[in-house]
């Protein structure tokens, strides 16, 4: 009854995203275009995502020379082995972020090489954890098909043999060339074409194998090892976007606790799994314990891998490959997806955390000291740099976070990907005492500063909006501001109750299902809040 219900209530309450793309519409600085037939539609989606997945190409491991050193689409074995034994020297003529960047490859003696081969036991068991309406397969052959032969242990012994001299030979299989991509709806009935979100679908057996090696396997062995830096709190176990929100609570009232100074700066990825250089993503997984089969083989995968897209008219016969023009990213939708963002994101924060030394920032009882860098939930990272010199100008903290986020822009660059500065922004935190010695925060005005980023090798630099320290934003999931104050979260929440009692009331359900889920629902819609707010 409850599940019923659920799926009564669900759609009109959060939208259908899965909208039944029938037309696009493509908008200019002066005109907006509608797109509605078959072959236009097509046409119009392919070419946007051709672009869209060639953006990487101005970055540096898709350039010359890093690109015949260490290509996109191959493994040099000698180049690898080198690499991941912390020896850069076939790099010394690159810029220092490339060199600060590999010197981070290295690949501990005490990290194990993982296995390969999966087991049809993993087999089994990975597939009947799956939903058997999960989305998948080009040639047909869904997860439903796979849960039925799970009964017949013999044949699916044969198919995992199969899956496994194909990886330890990197041989393709034709059906698994083929990758569908669908378009959603980032905003429901929102058709703009830039704005759409491409989740890309892979034969199930195919995807199996790499959530079992990728997204099981390899995780699990680097959270063994302790590989994960404390910093990142997304994409393996352990850890929750809860947590993130929290910490991140913490960090601003134990600035206002210590009356520190303090900027912080939000970072936003622009489509982070669709910019990935595959080449230096599968060496940044061996350095966790990837063997050179496995990622020979997702490279040959990427390389070979045609891409058809799905609209309302079904399923168009034109692809692209690489063929035409370099496809980067490794398919967001994949099983593997998550994780080999995650092996670039520890790179990433390796490099950073050992390029600035952050003051020791005490607790309030200065019984313990902390260094507090950054933090991240996959691709949503926040830079901090708190200060305890009282006698710091404005002018100063203004300056030491912007050499540190243009540090985090260059540093991404050379990894494929790029900050979205319209949707970054950051504060900047000083405090002023009034004639009775009660403190307060400076406003802009107050403090006037600016922080202005360039974007890789450009020397055309955009200013980055500040945000005055009361002024509460959205992320990961909640409305915090820097002065804690959580009178918008609690707008915010009222607004978001109203609109679901609003279709609650709208939905048609009997008394029993109400009473089964409307508790449930409201209980989970605001347990995350409130593990941030208080």
């Amino acid at each position: 009854v409850r599940r019923e219900a659920f799926r009564k209530l669900t759609p009109v309450i959060k939208g259908n995203k899965i909208c039944p793309l029938d037309k696009v519409t493509i908008s200019t600085a002066t005109t907006t275009q509608e797109i509605t037939g078959s072959q236009e539609l097509f046409r119009a989606i392919i070419d946007r995502n051709v672009r869209h997945f060639h953006q990487a190409t101005e970055t540096p491991f898709a350039q010359k020379p890093l690109v015949d050193i260490l290509p996109p689409f191959r493994i040099d074995s000698s180049i690898n082995e080198a690499l991941l034994q912390g020896d850069i020297s076939n790099f010394h003529e690159q810029s220092n972020i490339i060199k600060d960047l590999l010197s981070n490859l290295n690949r501990l003696p005490s990290v194990n090489q993982i296995p390969s081969d999966i087991s049809t036991e993993e087999f089994i068991q990975g597939i009947k954890r799956v939903k058997e309406g999960k989305s998948s397969s080009l040639s047909g052959r869904h997860y439903s098909l796979y849960k039925a032969m799970a009964s017949f242990p013999f044949t699916t012994d044969l198919m995992v043999t199969l899956i496994n001299q194909c990886v330890n030979n990197s041989i393709m299989l034709t059906r698994w060339r083929k990758v569908l991509q669908v378009m959603l709806c980032k905003v429901p009935g929102n058709y703009e074409l830039e704005k759409l979100r491409v989740i890309q679908l892979i034969e199930a057996d195919l995807n199996m194998y790499l959530r079992l090696v990728w997204g099981k396997r390899l995780v699990n062995n680097a959270l063994q090892h302790n590989l994960f830096p404390a910093e990142q709190f997304g994409n393996h176990p352990g850890v929750q976007s809860g947590s993130a929100a929290l910490l991140k609570t913490v960090s601003t009232d134990l600035i206002r606790l210590l009356r520190a100074n303090a900027t912080i700066f939000n970072n936003d990825a622009k489509a982070c799994y669709d910019r990935i250089i595959p080449g230096f993503s599968q060496i940044c997984c061996q350095s966790l314990g990837l063997p050179q089969k496995a990622a020979a083989f997702m490279l040959q995968f990427l390389l070979s891998a045609e891409y058809h897209v799905r609209t309302a008219y079904g399923i168009s016969e034109e692809f692209f490959s690489n063929l035409s023009k370099a496809v980067f990213g490794v398919l967001q939708g994949s099983g593997s997806a998550p994780a080999i963002w995650l092996a670039v994101s520890i790179i990433l924060i390796r490099n950073y955390n050992k390029k600035f030394a952050s003051e020791g920032t005490p607790n309030p009882t200065r019984t313990d000291f902390l260094t507090k860098l950054l933090d991240a939930f996959v691709d949503d990272t926040d830079l901090y740099d708190i200060v305890l010199d009282p006698n710091i100008t404005t002018h100063t903290l203004a300056e030491r976070m912007q050499q540190r986020a243009q540090f985090w822009e260059k540093s991404l660059f050379a990894t494929g990907g790029k900050l979205n500065f319209k949707k970054c922004y950051w504060y900047l935190i000083q405090w002023k005492w009034d004639e009775d010695g009660q403190p307060s925060l400076k406003t802009s005005t107050e403090a006037p500063a600016d922080l202005a980023l360039t974007y890789g090798g450009s020397s055309h630099s955009t200013t980055i909006c500040r945000k005055e320290p009361n002024e509460a934003l959205k992320t990961l999931g909640f409305w915090s501001a820097p002065t804690g104050q959580q009178k918008t979260q609690l707008s915010e929440t009222k607004t978001t109750l109203h609109h679901i009692a609003k279709n609650i009331h709208a939905t048609p359900m009997t008394h029993l299902e109400g009473r089964l889920l409307i508790p449930v629902y409201l209980h989970s819609k605001l347990r995350y809040i409130f593990a941030a707010t208080s």
